[in-house]
């Protein structure tokens, strides 16, 4: 039973430490997005790039029969949102300095 609760403890601590990591990661990141132009940029071409491979594999996934069709329904509304990215990306300024 004690070694019970205390598998449970510093599982919880673990868990613990890993997300509050995360959340300093996070706003970090976020720190650096709001004054690097230049890595904000980075950062929504990342995110649209993975939308997009995204769907590349759900359209192979149902080509290739092993994805149902309705898997498809959703690919509008992650091009969309790929797009917007990609839109958002080509229209941050970067000075030529940096």
């Amino acid at each position: 039973m004690a070694t019970q609760i205390a598998t449970i403890i510093i599982g919880v601590l673990v868990i613990g430490l890993i997300l509050g990591y995360g959340l300093w990661w996070a706003a970090k990141s976020a720190d650096r997005t709001s004054h690097d132009p230049r890595y904000r940029r980075r950062v929504l071409i990342r995110g649209a790039v993975v939308y997009v491979v995204v769907g590349v594999f759900i359209i192979v996934g149902v080509a290739t029969r092993k994805e149902r069709v309705e898997a498809l329904y959703g690919l509008p509304f992650g091009a969309i949102i790929a797009w917007l990215l990609l839109r958002t990306a080509i229209k941050t300024k970067v000075p030529p300095g940096q």
